[in-house]
């Protein structure tokens, strides 16, 4: 008794796996962008509030005759770390983190009191890829860098 030819059901099976795997990267994107656009609109809208409290801070000093040197401090704390140790902490805290994320997590911190410290974040982030330290999974979303095993189990490909 012959065994039947099931290469033709397996092929298919795997073009159908192959069809669910890309909607459900599809579905993730998707999902990821519009979590990200909402929390970047909460940043800004954070940020605006932020900035606008601390001009009525200046304006009051000013009125006072005081100079914000002799107020409470209204800004974080002097960062603990390098901005570039920072940024692969924050990475690796979070799985993956855009650019802008981990931009307003730098703000947060204290690591650019005077601006908003985009070039610094992008000329420090693309070091920190060309270090190996993070990896660049899109344009902008970064991730932690892959270790030697997941290297290994990814086929030999870093993204």
């Amino acid at each position: 008794m012959g065994l039947r030819d099931i290469t033709g059901d397996l092929e298919q099976r795997l073009a159908m796996i192959g069809e669910q795997r890309k909607a459900e990267r599809t579905h993730y994107e998707s999902e990821r962008k519009a979590l990200e656009a909402t929390h970047e609109a909460k940043m800004a809208e954070l940020r605006l509030e932020w900035d606008g409290i601390n001009r009525a801070l200046q304006l009051e000093l000013r009125r006072l005759g005081r100079t914000a040197d002799s107020a409470p401090a209204a800004s974080a704390p002097a960062p603990a770390m390098s901005l570039d140790d920072f940024f692969v902490a924050t990475v690796e805290k979070l799985g993956a983190a855009s650019k802008n994320n981990l931009r307003d997590e730098a703000a947060h911190a204290g690591y650019f009191p005077q601006g908003e410290g985009g070039r610094a974040t992008h000329a420090t982030l693309m070091n920190i890829v060309r270090s190996g330290r993070i990896r660049q999974v899109d344009s902008d979303v970064y991730a932690p860098a892959l270790k030697a095993h997941e290297f290994q189990l990814n086929g030999g490909t870093s993204g």
